[in-house]
């Protein structure tokens, strides 16, 4: 990686969960005023291609209402039909909870949204179970939902749509018991995981308060049809320039990773940037 582009979104107080369309003309933020979190609410910024700057934040209508407090996007469907969304439960429990929005026009969030509904067992049979569910990530045929269970280090897991693995199926218990796991991505073909530490520093080795890890599986199904739990052997630190003396975490890939000219966005002490892969360039300077 190399290219390190910071995104001004133009606004105080926090920001949070950042996620992409697969050209990268709409990026999704949320964002909220003050702490601890206060209403926040969901943002899009767009642009007219990859090389442009982003246009001004613009809340996003339809989603942002009194009721429901969005703690931020997860991921957009292929063909940009379906966002899936992570908020807060009522009552101030500190719940959370997978819904999903679909576009009125595809990709368009100013053309409005309709079905916007929590997913459960007519959608993906046992996600939103337990109160604590987030990080959603929509693999490209829609058929499967990765998020994460937990708060703190956190377990990912990975569920069907018509619940073939007869419930959500855990792929990183091996990851759990040597790395502080949390806000994860998913590649889309599935067979990369990107995450941030969660309680850091965790890890002798890293490169300052909070790090960025990936680990990778040679395949997503096993012969049997099961998913495969990804590999701890691969594990490898991101290291410079997106792992510095800040805090690095809630990592988001582009859909095109790893092709060159692929990114990675993330958060450093609470600032968007977005890295650039080039599997065989030089790491280049930090831009404004």
């Amino acid at each position: 990686f190399d290219e390190i582009e910071r995104i001004d979104v133009g606004m105080g107080g926090g920001n949070c969960c950042i996620t992409v369309s697969a050209d990268e003309r709409a990026l999704y933020f949320s964002h909220y005023e003050g702490s601890p979190r206060n209403n926040p609410d969901i943002y899009v910024m767009t642009r007219t291609s990859r090389d442009d700057l982003f246009g001004p934040a613009r809340p996003v209508p339809d989603l942002n209402t009194t009721f429901e407090d969005w703690v931020g996007p997860g991921s957009l469907s292929s063909g940009g039909r379906e966002i899936y969304l992570v908020t807060d439960r009522p009552g101030g429990s500190g719940g959370l909870d997978i819904w999903v929005a679909r576009f009125d026009v595809p990709g368009d969030p100013q053309g409005g949204f309709h079905d916007i509904e929590p997913l459960g067992d007519d959608l993906f049979p046992g996600v939103n179970t337990t109160g604590r569910e987030s990080r959603p990530h929509i693999s490209q045929d829609g058929e499967r939902l990765h998020f994460e269970r937990g708060h703190g280090p956190s377990e990912h897991y990975v569920a069907a749509r018509d619940g073939a693995f007869g419930g959500p199926v855990l792929l990183n218990a091996q990851l759990r018991q040597s790395f502080d796991f949390g806000w994860a991505t998913i590649s889309a073909d599935e067979k990369t995981v990107i995450w941030g530490e969660f309680n850091p520093p965790f890890r002798t080795g890293g490169h300052g308060s909070g790090d960025i890890w990936m680990a990778t599986r040679e395949s997503v199904f096993d012969a049997s049809g099961r998913p495969v739990p990804f590999d701890p052997d691969t594990v490898v630190n991101l290291g410079p320039p997106i792992n510095t003396a800040s805090h690095e975490f809630l990592p988001t890939l582009t859909a095109d990773w790893p092709a060159s000219g692929s990114g990675l966005y993330f958060l450093r002490a609470n600032i968007n940037y977005r890295a650039t892969w080039h599997p065989t360039g030089s790491r280049g300077a930090e831009k404004e």
